[in-house]
């Protein structure tokens, strides 16, 4: 339940920063779209599989696990404005999500069933951490290429000294 609670709330934060920021590049926008889709089908799926094997499937309890409070203690919430620090905010909070992944396998070793989907979203989650790293690097050359020309553009303006 641990898991399907971490979806639900990475998707609601990916929602809201959405909104938040008018000005994304649309294809960031469409991944961004693609990992809401991904939350709610994980969050769906590990929790059908629950209630198929135990009947108590639900995320609504007050009760959280000690894998939710480990990944609430240190998700950090969206704070930004620019699409770098959606980047930035995106791989930090991806990386906690898949730490809780790699411990939810360690504790259901048991369960076959649940182990093997909890295996198969961890390595999608890792998947679209590379994809947004990738946004990232791109940011960072078209900001670098920003900066060379500026200082291209000042340096040319001098006159020489000699």
């Amino acid at each position: 339940n641990d898991l399907a609670r971490i979806n639900v709330e990475r998707i609601a934060v990916y929602r809201q920063a959405l909104a938040r920021l008018t000005n994304i590049d649309i294809e960031l926008q469409d991944e961004f779209g693609k990992i809401i889709a991904d939350g709610e089908f994980y969050s769906r799926q590990l929790l059908e599989k629950i209630n198929e094997l135990n009947g108590n499937a639900e995320i609504q309890s007050q009760k959280h696990g000690k894998l939710y409070n480990a990944w609430r203690d240190l998700k950090v919430s969206f704070s930004g404005n620019t699409q770098q620090e959606i980047i930035a905010w995106s791989l930090y909070n991806e990386e906690i999500a898949i730490m809780a992944y790699e411990a939810a396998i360690d504790k259901s070793a048991e369960i076959a069933e649940i182990r093997q989907i909890i295996a198969k979203q961890e390595q999608e989650l890792k998947n679209i951490n590379e994809q947004i790293k990738k946004y990232r690097d791109k940011y960072i050359f078209i900001n670098y290429q920003i900066q060379k020309n500026a200082f291209s553009t000042a340096y040319n303006q001098h006159q020489p000294i000699c």
